[in-house]
C-alpha cells in the first residue's frame, strides 16, 4: 500500500498527512488509557478533537454566500438609471431573467410594474404598494418567496396598559369573613372550658385520693361528664399499657415461682409475660419418625406420597412450641398471677395448656439473660414443585426430598407466632439480648392532669 505520509511521494497532500497523523496519535490516546475513567479520558481527548476539526476544516473549501434579490429593491434601482441606457437595459433583462416566471405567475406583467413604480416614485412615493415583495437567492431555479408587501418598524414608543382592577363579589367576601370567625371559633388551646359548652360537660365534684403521702384532688370518672372539673388533677381511672424488659436481677425465682420487680408503674392487669426458657428447656419438636430425614431422596412417588403424609401428621417437624422460639416463653397469667402490694408481680409456673404447647413439663424458670446470638434449629421444607413431573420421567429424575432449611434466614419454625415477618433469629437476637423476661400490663394514670395540659 502507497505510504502518504511520505512527503517526497509525488502527489502526497501534507493536508491529508497532519489528518492521518492526528488520527494516530487519537488512537494512542485511546489504546494507552482503556482504564482511565471517561472524565479522565476526555480531558486527554480535546486538545486532539479540537485540532483533528481544524485540519478537516483545512481541507474543505468555504462555501461561497449566494445573495438574495429583491424585486422592489431591484425595481427601484432600475428607474433610477436613465431609461434606454445601456445599464437600464442590462438592469431590465437581469430582473426578467430572474423574476419573470415570478411576475406572470402573480398575473402580473414587468413592463406595466415598472412605468407604475416611476410614477409613483416620481410623484414622491414609493412602489411597496405596486410591487409584490419577491425574493430569491441570485440565480436560483426554484420560485421566489413572497413576504408582506410593506414591512414596517415601529417608529414611537408602545402605549402603556394600565393595570386591571380587580372588584371583589360582595357575597364572596361576606361568605370568607363568615368561614374565619367560625375557625377561629374552633381553635384548640391549652385552657380547659370551665362551662358545659356544646358536646362539653365539665364535672363539678372532685374527691381528693392520696398516693404516695401525696394527696390529689381527682374528678370521679363515674359523673356523667367528658371534661374534668377545673379544681381537679385529672380523672380518676384512666389506663395505659406499658411493655417492659426486664433482666435477671429483676427477677426473684423461688422453686416454680417467679416475682417480677423494679416495674415503672404499678399494674392493675398483667396480659402477657415471656421468659427466657433455659436450654434445657424441652420446647423443640423434631421429627420422630425415621422416616423423615433431611436430604432424603425417593423412589418413587407413592413413597414420596407417604413421607409426606408422615411429616404433616408430625405438624411439620422440626418446630418451637414457642411463639418466639428459644429466645422467649410465654408464661400463662390469670388466676396465676398476683399484683402485689409494692407493685411488683408474682406467677406461678403452671403446666402448658396452650393447644400449641405438646409437652406437659412445667415452664422452667430463666437461668440468666438472652446471650443475643441464639441459632434456632433450621425449619423442613417439602419440595411440592416436583410434584409436577410426569410419571414417565419421575424414575429418571428420582430426586425428591425434604429440604432444605432455613426457611427465613437462620431461624426455626416458631408455633404460635402472630407476627411471622419478625421470626427471625436477627431481630430477635437484638431485640431480647442481655433481657430475661418480658411483661406487658395496664396501669392506671390518674395523676397527670388533663386539665392542664
Amino acid at each position: 500500500m502507497v505510504d502518504f505520509a511520505n512527503s517526497n511521494l509525488c502527489g502526497a497532500s501534507p493536508e491529508f498527512n497532519k489528518l492521518a497523523s492526528q488520527f494516530d496519535s487519537i488512537k494512542d490516546i485511546l489504546a494507552n488509557n482503556l482504564e482511565t475513567d471517561a472524565a479522565s479520558l476526555a480531558s486527554l481527548l480535546d486538545t486532539s478533537l479540537n485540532t483533528l476539526e481544524v485540519n478537516l476544516r483545512g481541507l474543505i473549501p468555504e462555501i461561497p454566500t449566494v445573495p438574495k434579490l429583491n424585486l422592489q429593491s431591484e425595481i427601484t434601482s432600475l428607474i433610477s438609471l436613465p431609461a434606454g441606457s445601456p445599464s437600464f437595459l442590462s438592469a431590465f433583462a437581469k430582473i426578467e431573467l430572474e423574476f419573470g416566471d415570478d411576475i406572470k405567475a402573480a398575473g402580473l406583467e414587468l413592463e406595466s410594474l415598472v412605468t407604475s413604480a416611476t410614477s409613483a416614485i416620481l410623484d414622491g412615493g414609493n412602489c411597496c404598494a405596486l410591487v409584490p415583495n419577491l425574493e430569491k437567492e441570485s440565480g436560483s431555479l426554484l420560485a421566489a418567496v413572497q413576504n408582506a408587501s410593506g414591512v414596517k418598524q415601529a417608529a414611537i414608543a408602545a402605549t402603556t396598559e394600565l393595570s386591571s382592577v380587580v372588584k371583589q363579589n360582595a357575597n364572596v367576601e361576606a361568605k370568607v369573613v363568615a368561614v374565619k370567625e367560625k375557625i377561629t371559633s374552633y381553635k384548640v388551646t391549652n385552657t380547659p372550658p370551665t362551662e358545659d359548652s356544646g358536646a362539653y360537660t365539665v364535672a363539678e365534684e372532685t374527691k381528693k385520693i392520696s398516693v404516695d403521702k401525696t394527696v390529689v384532688a381527682v374528678t370521679d370518672s363515674g359523673q356523667n361528664s367528658n371534661v374534668a372539673s377545673p379544681k381537679s388533677s385529672g380523672f380518676v381511672q384512666k389506663r395505659n399499657t406499658k411493655t417492659e424488659l426486664l433482666t435477671f436481677d429483676d427477677l426473684q425465682i423461688s422453686g416454680y415461682s417467679i416475682t417480677f420487680k423494679n416495674l415503672k408503674h404499678k399494674p392493675v392487669k398483667v396480659t402477657h409475660i415471656h421468659v427466657h426458657p433455659p436450654a434445657s428447656s424441652d420446647i423443640l419438636q423434631m421429627p420422630k419418625n425415621k422416616e423423615i430425614v433431611l436430604g432424603r431422596k425417593f423412589g418413587n412417588r407413592n413413597e414420596m406420597a407417604k413421607v409426606l403424609v408422615l411429616w404433616q401428621k408430625e405438624r411439620s417437624p422440626p418446630y418451637y412450641t414457642s411463639a418466639y422460639g428459644p429466645h422467649m416463653r410465654a408464661l400463662r397469667t390469670g388466676y396465676s398471677t398476683k399484683i402485689n402490694e409494692d407493685g411488683s408481680v408474682t406467677t406461678q409456673l403452671l403446666i402448658g395448656q396452650n393447644e400449641m404447647i405438646l409437652d406437659k413439663s412445667y415452664v422452667k424458670p430463666p437461668e440468666g439473660n438472652h446471650p443475643g446470638n441464639i441459632t434456632s434449629v433450621y425449619a423442613y421444607s417439602f419440595n411440592f414443585k416436583k410434584l409436577e413431573i410426569e410419571e414417565s420421567t419421575f424414575a429418571e429424575k428420582g430426586n425428591f426430598h425434604v429440604l432444605y432449611g432455613p426457611v427465613n434466614p437462620a431461624s426455626g419454625t416458631f408455633i404460635g407466632n402472630p407476627a411471622t415477618r419478625s421470626s427471625n433469629d436477627e431481630i430477635l437476637n437484638k431485640r431480647f439480648k442481655d433481657y430475661a423476661a418480658v411483661i406487658t400490663y395496664d396501669y392506671l394514670d390518674n395523676y397527670n392532669a388533663d386539665v392542664k395540659t
